[in-house]
């Protein structure tokens, strides 16, 4: 029997986190730019019970398939990277508690298997550049440096808001021959490889740069859309990056943060950048404040209007008073159609989010009276007769005002 390879590394963390910074971000740790087919640009995963690579323009490969998965204490695969699965060998992570948090121990066997090859393929995996480099790296991502922390919790909201925008769903087909949510999303992923890509050059010394041009390409996009099978994979495909881009970015220090990388972004065809910037700059101040802002409200019109355009389009407008309603006094007799634009229908009361619906419709006595701005006479045809605080009356009432796109009588 061949010896096994064992290996450990003892981080300061509880089990329960551990196995979980093992697995479900492995693709933040893993040394792709030594360790990986695809090089830094791409990104690795369990995906389904197998552990996979992919490169950014979708190429695959199938590193190992989970036999056991027991959080937080164990975890088995049979392991091939770049081999098929009659050549697998097999591994075993265990998560033992200490004192001081967890020992990961790596022990990887099976080498039997592989008969008179068995010391050589051994071999490959006993090195100083093998499982105890490997998990360096993992005990790295578990001490990230503080240098990014204050910057990092602005990018994390920046992403929940971009998700809960995502899984909000209802969204309609562009007007505009602009890309669908599926694409947007997917765009959204694939720019974080490619952030994900620069942090690992940059910790591994490499040689970064950093462009978006694969990121919106429509055949890239599409592939990934459709890999994904379903709208609920593709958000948590692109949830896991996100996951990676924001502990690479936690990996890195402050001389990696203010490092110059030679950048080079697109928008629409137009060159909007070319030149070296403060990687910082880029992937938490410019991801938190712009991008990821841009693309929910993105959303947020393909939801209500399926369009980039201010104007809503006419075919989710109804086109008579059949079966509406007066927005304020809920009468009958509705004259006045109200669309609204879809970035301003949003507003806050009581501490909470609302958001109104894509148009209004109004009775003329209640247009009249919206006309002259006579908003305590619509305030008290809104209110009913038990309801003694008119917040959320009178914050709807100024959401519509502001969203307001003019009125339009219907056809008598």
């Amino acid at each position: 029997m061949t010896t096994p390879v064992l290996r450990a590394a003892d981080v300061a963390h509880g089990p329960e986190r551990t196995f979980a910074m093992f697995t479900d971000h492995i693709g933040a740790w893993w040394p792709l730019a030594t360790h990986g087919l695809f090089g830094t640009q791409g990104t690795v995963g369990f995906e389904d019970g197998r552990l996979v690579e992919r490169s950014l323009r979708g190429d695959e490969c199938v590193w190992a398939e989970a036999t056991t998965w027991e959080p937080p204490h164990r975890l088995v695969l049979q392991w091939h990277p770049g081999r098929g699965t009659d050549e697998a060998s097999e591994v075993e992570v265990r998560f033992i508690a200490t004192e001081t948090g967890t020992r990961v121990e790596i022990e990887h066997r099976s080498w039997e298997r592989f008969g008179v090859d068995a010391a050589q393929r051994r071999s490959s995996y006993a090195g100083p550049s093998a499982w105890g480099f490997v998990l360096d790296h993992f005990a790295h991502l578990a001490e990230p440096s503080p240098g990014a922390r204050e910057g990092l919790a602005d990018l994390a909201t920046a992403y929940d808001a971009f998700f809960a925008e995502a899984e909000a769903g209802g969204f309609f087909a562009p007007s505009d021959g602009g890309w669908d949510a599926a694409q947007t999303i997917a765009h959204v992923a694939l720019n974080d490889i490619a952030m994900a890509a620069v942090a690992r050059d940059l910790i591994n010394r490499g040689e970064p740069a950093f462009e978006n041009q694969t990121c919106q390409d429509h055949a890239v996009l599409d592939a990934l859309v459709a890999r994904c099978g379903t709208f609920e994979e593709l958000v948590a495909f692109a949830r896991a990056q996100s996951r990676n881009a924001l502990d690479l970015s936690g990996r890195l220090n402050e001389e990696q943060l203010a490092a110059p990388v030679p950048c080079h972004l697109t928008h629409d065809g137009d060159v909007v950048l070319d030149r070296p910037m403060p990687w910082g700059q880029i992937a938490i101040v410019t991801q938190a404040a712009r991008h990821l802002p841009a693309h929910v409200e993105q959303l947020t019109k393909l939801r209500f209007f399926g369009s980039w355009s201010d104007e809503p389009d006419d075919e989710w407008l109804p086109e008579s008073a059949v079966g509406q309603s007066c927005a304020i006094c809920q009468g009958q007799d509705v004259a006045w159609l109200h669309p609204l634009a879809a970035d301003k229908v949003g507003f806050r009361a009581f501490g909470q989010g609302y958001t109104l619906p894509t148009f209004w419709t109004l009775c003329r006595q209640c247009e009249d009276l919206y006309d002259d701005r006579d908003d305590e006479a619509l305030l008290a045809l809104m209110q009913q007769p038990d309801d003694a605080d008119d917040e959320l009356s009178r914050s709807s009432l100024a959401a519509f005002r502001a969203a307001d796109l003019g009125a339009r009588p219907f056809q008598a």
